[in-house]
C-alpha cells in the first residue's frame, strides 16, 4: 500500500496520516522508528512524536539509530533528549545499532499492546531533515506500508541483527577520540576541496574529428586561418567568450584562495566544515547560475551562429572533417551541452565557482585510509600557530567527543563574523 511515491515536500505529514488512519484507534500503541540518519534539530523529532500522539493512544516510542549517527549527533544531546521524556506521558528509548557497517534501514512501525493491530512503513526516507522533514531542498522519497501483523512482528524482532550490536546510549560512552567510529563521523562533518580547472569557454568548445586527409596535412593554412587548435585526432575552437559572465579570473582565484585559508590542508585536499560550503552555495543557487548562463549563450549564438555554420561548411568542403562528424549540427550540439548543464547541477556549480568539493571518499571498510586522513587533519591543526574557525571547531569536537560540535560551532557564531576574523 502506497504512503507516497517520489515526493520531496510534506513527507512527515503524509507519514503521520498513514500511520494514524490505518490502525484500530481504540487500542494503545508503541511507535518504533528505524533510521540511518537523524535530524540535527531534535525538536523535529519531538514534534513528530507529538503529532502522532495527538491522533492515537501512544504510550512509548523506540528510536533505533545507526551508532555512527549517534556519535555524530552527540551522546549527551541524545541522552538529554531521552531524559526530557522521563516525566512525560510517553516514554522514549533511544537504541544504537552498532553493526560493523551502516545500519541502513528506514522504517516506521506501530504495534498495539495486545500485538493484534499494527503496521509497518518502509522505504527510502530517513528520520532526518532531507529525508522526512524538509519542505525545501528535501530528497525525493518513497514509502510503502503493510498492516500484516506477522510482517510487523517479524521486522520488530530485528532479524539478522545480532544482540551484541543493539546498545543503549550508555554503552556507547566507551567511545573516545581513538575510536574509529568517532574519527569517521568527525571527518564527515566537512568536505574536501580542490580547484576546478575547466572553464565555460572550454566546456562549450566546438570540436570535430579529423579526416585522414586532415591528419596528413596537420599544418594546413586553412585550419590555422580558421582559428582551430589541432591535435592528433581532432580540431577544436572556442567561439564563445564567458570572461564577463561572472567576474574576472583574478577575482575567482582570490575567492578560491580565500576559501582554502578557511579550511585545513590535508594530503586529500583542503578540508572545510560543511557550514562554510553551505554558506558559499547559498549566495547563488544553480537555477540562477543557469538562468544567467542561458541568457549569455543565447546572445552569443545570435552573434556567432552564422560564422560557426559557415566554418563548419568550409571544413567539410575542404575534406578536413571525418565522415562520422559531417552530419553534425554544431549549433544544436551547443544547445545540447547547455541542456546537460541544466541537469548536472554539480558540474554547473564547479564551472561557476571554480572549485569542487567531495565527501570523504572511503567507506567503513577502508579503516587504514580513514585513519591516515584523520591523523593528517588533527596533526596539521595541532601544529598551526594561528588557528582558524575550522581548526577550533575540530578541537571543540575532540574535547567534547562529539563530532557534531563542528556543526554547532559554526551555528553558534555568525559566519560573517568568523569570515572577518580570518581576513
Amino acid at each position: 500500500m502506497e504512503v507516497f511515491f517520489n515526493i520531496s515536500k510534506e513527507k512527515s505529514s503524509c507519514l503521520v496520516d498513514a500511520l494514524c488512519s490505518n490502525i484500530d484507534a481504540r487500542k494503545k500503541y508503541q511507535l518504533s522508528i528505524f533510521t540511518c540518519y537523524l535530524a540535527d534539530d531534535l525538536a523535529k523529532v519531538k514534534d513528530f512524536i507529538e503529532e502522532v500522539s495527538n491522533n492515537i493512544k501512544l504510550t512509548d516510542v523506540q528510536l533505533y539509530i545507526d551508532a555512527r549517527e549517534c556519535i555524530r549527533i552527540g551522546l549527551n544531546h541524545l541522552q538529554d533528549f531521552q531524559k526530557s521524556y522521563f516525566d512525560h506521558y510517553i516514554s522514549l528509548d533511544i537504541i544504537a545499532i552498532d553493526t560493523p557497517t551502516l545500519f541502513h534501514s528506514k522504517a516506521y512501525t506501530l504495534l498495539s499492546h495486545d500485538e493484534k493491530s499494527g503496521l509497518l512503513v518502509m522505504g527510502s526516507a530517513n528520520f532526518s531533515k532531507g529525508g522526512l522533514f524538509a519542505n525545501r531542498g528535501g530528497n525525493y522519497e518513497s514509502l510503502l506500508m503493510t498492516n500484516d501483523i506477522e510482517t510487523v512482528n517479524q521486522f520488530l524482532s530485528l532479524e539478522g541483527v545480532q544482540d551484541k550490536y543493539i546498545k543503549t546510549l550508555d554503552r556507547l560512552e566507551e567511545y573516545k577520540t581513538a575510536n574509529f567510529t568517532f574519527k569517521y563521523a568527525l571527518l564527515q562533518q566537512g568536505r574536501f576541496v580542490h580547484k576546478w580547472s575547466e572553464t565555460f569557454n572550454q566546456y562549450f568548445v566546438i570540436k570535430y574529428k579529423l579526416s585522414e586527409k586532415a591528419k596528413n596535412e596537420i599544418g594546413n593554412d586553412v585550419l590555422r586561418s580558421l582559428g582551430f587548435a589541432v591535435d592528433a585526432e581532432t580540431i577544436s575552437r572556442q567561439f564563445f567568450d564567458f570572461s564577463n559572465l561572472k567576474k574576472d579570473e583574478e577575482a575567482d582565484e582570490k575567492q578560491f584562495n580565500r576559501l582554502l585559508r578557511r579550511g585545513i590542508e590535508t594530503y586529500l585536499g583542503h578540508w572545510l566544515p560543511s557550514p562554510l560550503l553551505h554558506e558559499i552555495g547559498a549566495k547563488i543557487q544553480t537555477n540562477k547560475i543557469f538562468e544567467t548562463l542561458s541568457e549569455n549563450i543565447e546572445q552569443q549564438l545570435i552573434e556567432h551562429q552564422q560564422r560557426i555554420i559557415e566554418t563548419f561548411e568550409r571544413l567539410k568542403a575542404e575534406g578536413f572533417i571525418d565522415k562520422s562528424d559531417e552530419s553534425k549540427d554544431p549549433i544544436q550540439e551547443v544547445r545540447d551541452k547547455l541542456a546537460k548543464l541544466e541537469q548536472d547541477h554539480d558540474k554547473l556549480y564547479r564551472l561557476w565557482h571554480k572549485f569542487y568539493d567531495f565527501e570523504l571518499p572511503y567507506d567503513l571498510s577502508q579503516k587504514d585510509d580513514i585513519e591516515i586522513v584523520y591523523k593528517d587533519l588533527v596533526n596539521r591543526i595541532q601544529s598551526k600557530k594561528r588557528k582558524n574557525a575550522a581548526a577550533y571547531s575540530v578541537l571543540e569536537s575532540l574535547d567534547t567527543l562529539r563530532p557534531n560540535a563542528v556543526f554547532e560551532y559554526f551555528m553558534s557564531h555568525e559566519l560573517d563574523t568568523i569570515e572577518d576574523e580570518e581576513e
